[in-house]
């Protein structure tokens, strides 16, 4: 009893794996997107509103989904450079830095390339990092899709296999 038991339990632990795998794929494809809703915002508060940097990032609104943005505000209204605190709040978010991989400097190199020029020239920052940030998304979705679609599949037939296996 015990031995099927333990059998069932690597068969569903490989099935699990699987999936864990897809749902972390997906994962890196939301945050992708959650950058490129707050670009958006970002832009549209400066074509609308000429705030400063402190003043765009200060509603709550933005820093829903990418908790960097309130570490960096809060570090901001202690004193810190906005350009110092964008990139120790994105550095210190280890879980941001992971679902992001190497696009974590890009995202890095936005925030330091905000508030150094006119609003039309911030303007143009947002757009061309929204481009991107857009093209990667579009990979990683495909890929999530992908890997949804296969790797919950092949983890219940890996688990299975070794089922058959260790009987």
């Amino acid at each position: 009893m015990v031995k099927i038991v333990s059998l069932l339990l690597i068969a569903s632990a490989f099935a699990f794996g699987g999936r864990a795998y897809a749902v972390h794929k997906e994962s890196r494809a939301k945050v992708i997107s959650d950058i490129i809703a707050m670009i958006n915002t970002v832009e549209n508060r400066l074509r609308y509103s000429n705030a400063p940097l402190n003043e765009v990032f200060d509603e709550g609104s933005i820093c829903g989904k990418l908790g960097f943005i309130g570490k960096c505000i809060s570090e901001t209204e202690k004193g810190s450079g906005f350009h110092d605190s964008w990139c120790r709040s994105i550095d210190e978010d280890l879980r941001l830095k992971s679902l992001l991989g190497e696009f974590s400097g890009t995202l890095a190199d936005f925030g330091l390339s905000l508030g150094t020029t006119d609003t039309d020239g911030q303007i143009s920052v947002c757009e061309y990092y929204k481009n991107v940030f857009s093209a990667e998304y579009l990979k990683r979705e495909e890929d999530s899709r992908r890997c949804s679609r296969v790797f919950p599949q092949l983890g219940l037939l890996a688990g299975v296999f070794s089922l058959i296996f260790l009987i």
